[in-house]
């Protein structure tokens, strides 16, 4: 098991200074798609674009980043 290093920083949630908390991991797979979630005011506009890219090449890392960021927009920011 000493071959094993976990690398727990990669799981944290980071806040990118717009409100948007997402993981080193998260991050990495939206800069293979040029997305810098800075760009974005709202979680809504990020959303909104993940979505148009994976019309048009559907990759599993992006939707589960996808499917993220709809829960927390969900319980966040909609009103009950």
């Amino acid at each position: 098991m000493d071959n094993y290093k976990i690398d727990l920083d990669s799981f944290m949630n980071i806040d990118n200074g717009n409100g948007i908390l997402l993981t080193k991991y998260e991050l990495e797979v939206l800069n293979r798609y040029d997305i810098n979630p800075k760009n974005y005011p709202s979680i809504k506009e990020l959303i909104f674009d993940i979505e148009n890219i994976l019309e048009e090449d559907y990759d599993e890392e992006l939707e589960d980043v996808l499917i993220k960021l709809d829960e927390i927009h969900y319980y966040k920011d909609v009103n009950k």
